[in-house]
This record gives C-alpha cells, sequence and structure tokens, in this order.
C-alpha cells in the first residue's frame, strides 16, 4: 500500500545517507569533519575512495536519486547526500563536467529531428526521453544548486533556450491550439509546411509531456541565472565556484549576462518549421519578473551592471514580452500549466484537461506501475492533483 512503499523509499534514502557518512537530517556525520567546508578526515576519504573507485556511486546515479526522491518531503536530506557525495571525492565533480556535454547533446540531437514521417511510438519516446531528461537535470540543480558553475560552464542556458525552441517540442505543443506558451503554427509564408503541421494530431498525453519538457527548461534556466548571475549581482559578489570552474567577478557576471541576454535575444523570432515562437528569453522574462530584477540591480549603487545597459534591457525585455504571441486566455492558461509543472508544485487543473492529468498519472505510474489510470485520476483529484501528496 501506499504507506508501505513511502516507508521503503523514506529506508532506501536513509540508507543512501549512511552509505555516504550524512546523518538523517542532512548534516555531516558526526565521524569527520564537522562542516563542509572542513578539511576531510582520514576516514572520509578512504570512504570517497571506495564509493568512487568502487562505482558505488556514479553521476548517473545520482541524478536518478535526485529525481526518484525530488517529490517528497526529503529535501535537506537529499542536499545533504549528494553535497556529501561530492565533498568526498573530487573525481565526482571532474565526471560531472564530462558528462554534461554528453547529456546536452543527446537532448539536443532528439530534440531538433523533424518529426513528419516519424511513427507515433517514435515521437512518444523522443518526447519522453526529452522530458525525462530535462526532469532529471532540474531534480538535480534543484537538490544541488552548487553544481550550477558546472553546467553553465558548457553554455547551459543557451542549450536550454535551444530546446525550448527545438522543432520537435514546438511543433508538439503548437499542435495543441499554442499550448506550449505562444507557439503557433503559421498561415503565411510558409504554406505548405505549416499546413502539414497543422494537419497532424499527436496523442494528448505527448503533447502534454512536451509541455512539461518545456516547463522544466524554463525552470532550469531559472535556476542557473538566478544562481550563477542574478543572485551575485543583487548581493555585488562573484559567481559561485566549484573545483575546475573559478568564479568570476562581480564586472564579469555582469559582462557575461550582457552577452547572454543578447545571444537569447537573437534567438527569438521565426522558428524555420514555420512556427512563430516568443522564445525563451521573452517567457522566462515573462514568467520570473526578469524586468522588475534587472530594475533593482539598476537601483543598487554598489551593482556591477551598468546602469544604462541596463535600463536599454529593461527596454528591450519590455517591448518583447508586450509583443508576445501569447495573446488568448486558452494560451496564457496552457502557460501556468507549464510553470507550475515546472515547479513541481500543487495545481488546480479543470477536471477536462485530460492532457495534463495523463501528464500526471504517468508521472505516478513511472514509480508504481502496477496502479490502473482509472484509480491514479481518482487519487489525484482527491489530492487536489499534487503528485507528492498521491506518491507519499
Amino acid at each position: 500500500d501506499a504507506e508501505l512503499h513511502s516507508t521503503l523509499r523514506r529506508r532506501v534514502l536513509l540508507v543512501l545517507a549512511r552509505l555516504t557518512g550524512c546523518s538523517s537530517s542532512g548534516q555531516w556525520s558526526s565521524g569527520g569533519a564537522g562542516s563542509a567546508g572542513a578539511p576531510l578526515s582520514s576516514q572520509q576519504e578512504a570512504l570517497g575512495g571506495l564509493l568512487y573507485d568502487n562505482w558505488l556511486l556514479d553521476v548517473p546515479k545520482i541524478l536518478d536519486v535526485c529525481a526518484i526522491f525530488r517529490h517528497s518531503s526529503n529535501s535537506v536530506l537529499i542536499n545533504g547526500l549528494v553535497s556529501q557525495i561530492f565533498r568526498l571525492n573530487e573525481g565526482y565533480w571532474e565526471d560531472l563536467l564530462n558528462a554534461v556535454p554528453i547529456m546536452t547533446s543527446n537532448i539536443t540531437q532528439l530534440s531538433q529531428r523533424r518529426l513528419v514521417g516519424m511513427a507515433p511510438a517514435e515521437v512518444g519516446d523522443l518526447v519522453q526521453y526529452c522530458a525525462d531528461s530535462l526532469y532529471t537535470l532540474d531534480s538535480f540543480l534543484n537538490s544541488f544548486p552548487d553544481a550550477v558553475p558546472a553546467f553553465e560552464g558548457h553554455s547551459f542556458v543557451q542549450f536550454l533556450a535551444a530546446v525550448y525552441s527545438s522543432s520537435a517540442l514546438l511543433e508538439l505543443t503548437a499542435s495543441a491550439g499554442g499550448g506550449g506558451s505562444g507557439g503557433k503554427a503559421k498561415g503565411k509564408g510558409k504554406g505548405k509546411k505549416a499546413a502539414a503541421h497543422q494537419a497532424v494530431e499527436y496523442d494528448s498525453a505527448v503533447v502534454s509531456r512536451a509541455a512539461w519538457a518545456r516547463g522544466y527548461a524554463l525552470s532550469l534556466g531559472h535556476t542557473v541565472l538566478k544562481t550563477y548571475y542574478l543572485d551575485p549581482l543583487l548581493s555585488c559578489s562573484p559567481s559561485p565556484e566549484c573545483p575546475c570552474v573559478p568564479a568570476l567577478d562581480a564586472n564579469a557576471v555582469a559582462d557575461t549576462l550582457y552577452a547572454l541576454l543578447s545571444a537569447l535575444a537573437e534567438e527569438r523570432g521565426d522558428d524555420a518549421d514555420g512556427f512563430d515562437d516568443d522564445g525563451f528569453l521573452c517567457h522566462y522574462a515573462m514568467k520570473y519578473g526578469l524586468v522588475d530584477t534587472l530594475r533593482q540591480c539598476r537601483g543598487m549603487k554598489s551593482c556591477a551592471l551598468d546602469p544604462a545597459r541596463c535600463s536599454h534591457w529593461e527596454s528591450v525585455l519590455e517591448e518583447m514580452c508586450s509583443n508576445s504571441f501569447v495573446e488568448s486566455d486558452a494560451v496564457k492558461k496552457a502557460a501556468e500549466a507549464e510553470l507550475a509543472a515546472s515547479r513541481t508544485g500543487p495545481a488546480s487543473f479543470a477536471d477536462g484537461d485530460m492532457a495534463t492529468r495523463l501528464s500526471l498519472i504517468a508521472q505516478i505510474k513511472d514509480m508504481f506501475p502496477e496502479l490502473g489510470d482509472g484509480f491514479l485520476d481518482a487519487a489525484l483529484k482527491a489530492c487536489g492533483n499534487d503528485v507528492e501528496r498521491v506518491t507519499m
């Protein structure tokens, strides 16, 4: 039953914590160094060598742990667990730095594929892979934001922007009438190609997963932008650092942010496959209040952002958002659902929104495949569409 599953999950997590020397409260164990910044004891160094050299824990397993236990009340323990693993052996940092470009390359290749002529099952597998991969990375960075520099060192935000407006995800969300935050099939200029896109009908669960994938891309972008750029600028401090990725001073953070905004702004506009899309930067600014954050930075005397350049970007973003394709109530509602998905919190979806409900059901079935769709649909209604309440 649900209580048994919850107890088992909790105990598995505690076993992993004990394996790494992390206490059940997420703090460092008393047998070693007293804090995360203190030198490792000889016992901890030996433990780190055992875990790493014998492949008891590796980067894929760590990512899976974050994804599996994300919908739980154990966020403090997960953060402590992952922090301890990366502290015990710097080999994990090297492995993560090597893994990031591989993961981003695989997701990019799949998301840029053309869907025309693909079998429905193949389309479903493609979207499932992209959504699951982005969900896993989102879970990892939410659990362990210290790893953000390792990702942004590989231009991670630009990768997310490219995936967000990729041909596969954009076509699927546009097939739902703009349900992907502004993607629309065009009737002009692209003619036959746009008509062909509009003629294809995709399974509602696949369309919903594509919208979730875009929502997770936005959530990941927010984690990286906030951690690596915006928070350091607001606090007038250098960017965070990790082994092999040095920190940027405040001026370098500002210059890098300007360059990133320019690159993201250039990607907005007319999609090559016949869809108008506002793009990642526009939707990010609308959902996470980027203009207000820049205005707050400009009002700080000690902020490294140049007031004139900051004001310029405020104007650019305000105009970009005011000209957004996100106009109708239906599209706005879909954008709100995407954001709710990216935050993985409770959502009050209408009972008729089957695409969203099927996506929630699919998430739960990943953990409890033996349960039927009808039972899970009733459980979601009883729990206010809160996946965490259903699974716990």
